[in-house]
């Protein structure tokens, strides 16, 4: 979080400096700045992640209810068929088929139990996305702001450092005239 933030506030830095150098000027509002720090943050991106993989654990949680279908079947031939008096034995009575279909549902409380569990994760999990966004949204203005308030005292210096210039320059200018024309204090 913190390396994001002073990742953005380098990047602002670094950007107001080199516009600065190049007399051009770039207008960034707060609300594009904010803008451009949720569409780029790894935290906002990681806590999607974590989101959505919340969400498909909540939509799948009912799937422990379904039941189970099993199906199976089996063929075999047998070297010698059952001799039966009065009756031809072909190759179709060397052979014998088998099927079996079988349908099992498990069912107990801790499975309700699991599908409350996945619930409220998922919305435990959308709090937690909304604050993370609330987080950096506060976090982009702070220092939005606090780069406009270094701006002005910028500012602010090169006036006094000017005013300082010229009262050196009006000091000089002042010893370097004769005692009879300095103004009286």
């Amino acid at each position: 979080m913190k390396k994001n933030i002073t990742a953005l506030l380098l990047f602002c830095v670094i950007t107001v400096i080199g516009n600065a150098q190049e007399s051009s000027t770039i207008t960034l509002t707060v609300d594009e700045a904010v803008r451009y720090a949720l569409q780029n943050s790894r935290q906002i991106q990681s806590a999607s992640i974590d989101l959505e993989t919340q969400k498909r654990a909540s939509n799948t949680a009912w799937n422990t209810l379904l039941p189970s279908i099993d199906a199976g079947g089996t063929i075999n031939r047998a070297n010698e068929a059952m001799e039966i008096p009065g009756v031809t034995i072909t190759e179709k009575d060397h052979w014998n088929m088998g099927g079996s279909i079988g349908v099992s549902l498990n069912f107990n409380i801790a499975m309700i139990e699991t599908i409350k569990a996945a619930k409220i994760d998922y919305g435990a999990g959308k709090i937690t996305f909304e604050e993370t966004q609330k987080q950096l949204e506060r976090d982009v203005q702070k220092l939005f702001y606090s780069l406009l308030l270094m701006q002005e005292s910028i500012k602010m210096s090169e006036e006094n450092l000017l005013a300082a210039q010229n009262r050196v320059a009006e000091a000089e200018i002042s010893e370097a005239m004769p005692a009879t024309f300095r103004p009286k204090l």
